[in-house]
């Protein structure tokens, strides 16, 4: 999933990175993800993120959008 040169600056490597409480967004709305797996450039810092996380975080503001509703 990660371990590519940066497509930023084409000088690094992207490494996985766990972030607690990371906030993703979608279309204006925002949700809190309590563990995330982003990609980080060892050079300039640039974030990568890969579709199958995203999806991971879609789900999750899916689930916590029934919830409200349900609640």
């Amino acid at each position: 999933m990660f371990g590519y040169r940066c497509q930023e600056c084409g000088k690094g490597t992207v490494r996985p990175k766990r972030v607690k409480n990371y906030e993703a967004r979608f279309g204006g709305r925002s949700v809190i993800v309590p563990t995330a797996i982003i990609g980080v450039c060892d050079f300039c810092g640039s974030k990568h993120y890969s579709a199958s996380e995203r999806k991971r975080w879609k789900a999750l503001l899916s689930q916590r959008q029934i919830s409200t509703k349900e609640g």
